[in-house]
């Protein structure tokens, strides 16, 4: 019995990861970047950094959206909710926090 419970709770694990792994398939599949973004790129960019730097790294957001006082820069886009986000939060010309499915 405690055979088949651990059998049962591998195949299972397993099965989470498969799916995991496929949705980040769709995802990433449905989602469209701003024209000079790149992933190498993204990784440079860090809280503090001047948006003159920003746009050297990765080029301009699709759309400047939030408030004057604390513009967001959106990186990507896709169809319905099934894309990967990518933006920023601006304050005084800088990065006030930087968002992605990869940091919280």
């Amino acid at each position: 019995m405690k055979g088949v419970i651990i059998f049962v709770a591998i195949g299972a694990c397993v099965l989470l990861i498969a799916i995991g792994g496929m949705w980040s398939l769709v995802t990433y599949k449905w989602t469209i970047y701003a024209p000079g973004f790149s992933h190498s790129g993204w990784r440079q960019v860090t809280n503090g950094m001047a948006a003159a730097d920003v746009r050297n790294c990765i080029g301009g957001p699709f759309r400047d959206s939030g408030s004057s006082s604390e513009p967001v820069w959106d990186y990507s886009r896709g169809y319905a909710s099934i894309f990967r986000y990518y933006f920023l939060i601006m304050t005084n010309g800088a990065v006030a926090e930087k968002r992605s499915p990869f940091t919280r």
